[in-house]
C-alpha cells in the first residue's frame, strides 16, 4: 500500500518537535549553571576560608586580611614618670620620691661638698633670705620651702627633705644606676639607711638619698625616675627634724636628699 508522503510524514511530527526543544534548552539550562556556579563561588570564599579555621577568633592561620595587631609595650617601660620634677642641677631633671608629697624643705646641707639644686615651682616661703633668691620666672613644679640658716656653708637649696605619708614607698628621682647601699648610724647612733645612685648621662655627679626602711634594690640595679621603688618607706625617728616644725603637732618622715659629684665625702647627715 503506497501512503502518500504528507501523510507518512504526518505521525512523526510532534516528536521531532519536542527533540529539537530539548536540544535548545540543555545548552542554556548548562550556561545557567555554570553562571549561578561562578556567583556562589565568589561570594562564598570568606565564609569557607572562615568555616576551615582562617577567620579571627577561629584558632586559624590562613586569613591575612585582618591587620596584626600592634605589640604591646612591655609593663616595665613607662612613658612618663609619676612624679613631678621638683629641682635641676644644670640639665639634670630631679624628680620627686612619691607622687603625693606632704611638703618639700630645702637647706644648707651638712656635707661640704653638696651641691646647690635649683628649686622647680613656687616658693611659699623663704626663711633664708641672705643665700637664697626665688627666681623671677616660676617654672612648671609644685610648691617649697626654703628653710632658714642653720649656719652652714653650704649653698640654701644644697639639701632637701621631702616629708612623705606613712607606708608609700620612695622612688628613684632619676633614671640611672645604683653605686651603693648601705646601712649606717645617723648621729652615730640611729640605724638608718644611704642609697647612692649615678644618673644616666652624668657619670661625674651621685645622687644621695638617707632616711629609708626596706630597701629593695641593690648595687647594679638600673633606675626609672619616678617608677622605680628604691625602698617600702621613708624612715621616722624619734627625735624632731627642722621640717618638722611645719607641720606641728603632726609628724612623718622624710627622705633626705643630695646631689654630690663622684667620689666626694661621704657626711649626708641631715
Amino acid at each position: 500500500m503506497h501512503v502518500p508522503r504528507s501523510l507518512a510524514n504526518s505521525g512523526p511530527q510532534r516528536p521531532m518537535f519536542v527533540a529539537r526543544r530539548r536540544r535548545r534548552t540543555v545548552p542554556a539550562l548548562l550556561l545557567g549553571a555554570l553562571v549561578v556556579l561562578a556567583i556562589w563561588l565568589t561570594f562564598s570564599s570568606a565564609p569557607i576560608s572562615a568555616a576551615i579555621g582562617d577567620g579571627p577568633g577561629t584558632g586559624g592561620t590562613g586569613d591575612v586580611s585582618e591587620p596584626a595587631p600592634s605589640a604591646a609595650p612591655p609593663p616595665d617601660a613607662p612613658d612618663e614618670p609619676d612624679t613631678k620634677v621638683f629641682a635641676t642641677y644644670g640639665d639634670l631633671d630631679l624628680h620627686l620620691p612619691t607622687p603625693r608629697p606632704i611638703l618639700v624643705g630645702f637647706h644648707e646641707a651638712s656635707s661640704p661638698d653638696a651641691l646647690e639644686m635649683g628649686p622647680r615651682g613656687t616658693v611659699v616661703e623663704n626663711e633664708n633670705t641672705t643665700k637664697f633668691e626665688p627666681p623671677t620666672v616660676v617654672d612648671e613644679g609644685g610648691e617649697y620651702l626654703v628653710l632658714s640658716s642653720r649656719g652652714r656653708r653650704q649653698a640654701a637649696t644644697s639639701a632637701v627633705d621631702v616629708i612623705m605619708h606613712v607606708d608609700d614607698p620612695v622612688r628613684s628621682p632619676v633614671d640611672g644606676t645604683v653605686t651603693d647601699v648601705r646601712e649606717y648610724h645617723l648621729y652615730g647612733s640611729h640605724t638608718d639607711h644611704r642609697i647612692e645612685i649615678r644618673p644616666a648621662g652624668h657619670p661625674d655627679l651621685r645622687l644621695v638619698l638617707i632616711h629609708m626602711d626596706d630597701v629593695e634594690v641593690e648595687v647594679g640595679d638600673d633606675l626609672v625616675a619616678g617608677h622605680t621603688h628604691l625602698a617600702g618607706t621613708a624612715r621616722p625617728f624619734p627625735f624632731g627634724s627642722q621640717i618638722d616644725r611645719y607641720t606641728e603637732p603632726d609628724r612623718w618622715p622624710h627622705v633626705h636628699i643630695e646631689v654630690k659629684y663622684e667620689d666626694e665625702d661621704e657626711d649626708d647627715e641631715a
